[in-house]
């Protein structure tokens, strides 16, 4: 994934072009919580699902939907490979937190590479 980073040994913070949202479904544990996975992908077309819950998948998905580009690079600071992968998801699996950093379109160098890109 472009620029991947570690602040620590569980932490990452990714940069991609946004390829896919899945339609959000309700999970049921304790209380029902709404999940969401977006795939991102890079320059060199790697893969990456993150997963995001609750209000933070609810928040993200409005304003992607508020998004005037077609073109939309998504960077996440603060996400985690997941200890779960689903059978139906290819490559690396993050999930992303309350506490996750969720910027679409970041103002920084990565954002102008892939925009030249796609």
């Amino acid at each position: 994934m472009q620029q991947a980073k570690t602040s620590d040994s569980s932490n990452l913070d990714i940069i991609g072009i946004l390829d896919e949202i899945k339609n959000p479904t309700s999970i049921r544990s304790t209380k029902a919580s709404l999940k969401t996975v977006v795939k991102l992908r890079d320059q060199k077309d790697i893969m990456v699902s993150v997963t995001m819950w609750g209000e933070t998948a609810t928040n993200f998905i409005k304003d992607i939907k508020n998004t005037i580009t077609n073109k939309v690079v998504v960077g996440f600071g603060g996400v985690q490979v997941s200890s779960y992968v689903s059978p139906h998801e290819d490559g690396v699996c993050l999930d992303s937190f309350d506490d996750s950093i969720i910027t679409i379109n970041p103002d920084c160098e990565e954002y102008r590479k892939l925009l030249t890109w796609m």
